[in-house]
């Protein structure tokens, strides 16, 4: 997936995603100067994130 795509799948900025990238909460792979996400990294991320109703 492109920066773009995550960041409308994670309805984030594209600099929100840059940043969590230069944190180490997203895991990307970089070739040249385009930067690129796997879906299971990103759906893992969701699931891992996500946050039960309390009732």
């Amino acid at each position: 997936m492109t920066s773009e795509e995550v960041s409308k799948a994670l309805n984030i900025t594209l600099r929100a995603l840059q940043y969590y990238r230069q944190i180490g909460i997203v895991p990307y792979t970089s070739l040249g100067n385009k930067v690129f996400f796997r879906e299971r990294d990103i759906a893992h991320i969701l699931q891992h994130n996500l946050i039960q109703p309390t009732r």
